[in-house]
């Protein structure tokens, strides 16, 4: 149920599968008519994801543009 402020309770199992915690920062987006609640990728994550991303000088990266921004918002 959406409380009259837009607010949404997440059940308590479902927090502690996601690992979020009381004061936790998310990050929601809309795909189509789904939200989706998902916790931010942290400097290490993105590091990891960005690692081998343009090799050996090759102007041409080995990631769909698309899904590095995707990455790059979360952060």
């Amino acid at each position: 149920m959406i409380d009259e402020k837009g607010r949404v309770v997440i059940p308590k199992r479902l927090r502690e599968r996601a690992g979020l915690r009381e004061g936790a920062r998310v990050r929601l987006s809309v795909e189509g008519r789904r939200i989706t609640v998902a916790k931010p990728v942290g400097p290490a994550e993105f590091i990891r994801e960005m690692e081998g991303c343009i090799k050996g000088g090759s102007p041409i990266p080995k990631i769909d543009p698309l899904r590095l921004k995707r990455i790059w918002e979360r952060v």
